[in-house]
């Protein structure tokens, strides 16, 4: 009880107590800024335009860490498109899929790096062809920063 009373009530211990504060305050808040600007060029976002069919829909995919946490898009015509941005390793992985009868069947994977540069640029393009019609899957997407 005595530890309590004197960093409280003193005025000598309060002043260093203060002190040593004040420091870590400027230590965090340097540390905190400092990982902030050093990891601005992961994506806040990457939106994809999936277009087959003669129509087109907007995927928004959300950075994550969970490898099993992906954004999908299921076409009338078919098709799967699913997509994850890995924060871990600053990658956007794309999926298409083709669901001839009762399951999906992976047609293509690929994987797209997300730099400091790809910043509101394209990031990848990309043309499927699946299906007993040959049918066509258009990719397109953009890193928003």
């Amino acid at each position: 009880m005595k530890f309590l009373s004197q960093g409280v009530h003193s005025g000598s211990n309060n002043v260093a107590g203060n002190s040593f504060f004040r420091k870590m305050n400027k230590f965090l808040l340097a540390f905190g800024l400092t990982i902030f600007l050093n990891h601005q060029s992961f994506a806040l976002e990457v939106q994809c335009a999936v277009t087959t069919g003669g129509s087109t829909a907007m995927v928004s995919i959300k950075p994550t860490i969970d490898v099993y946490d992906y954004s999908m898009l299921d076409t009338p015509n078919g098709f799967r498109f699913s997509a994850q941005v890995n924060l871990d390793i600053d990658k956007l992985k794309t999926y298409v899929y083709y669901k001839p009868k009762s399951k999906f069947v992976l047609i293509t994977q690929q994987n797209f790096t997300l730099s400091e540069f790809s910043c509101n640029k394209a990031v990848s393009s990309q043309i499927v062809y699946g299906g007993r019609l040959e049918q066509e899957l258009s990719v397109a997407c953009i890193k928003l920063c």
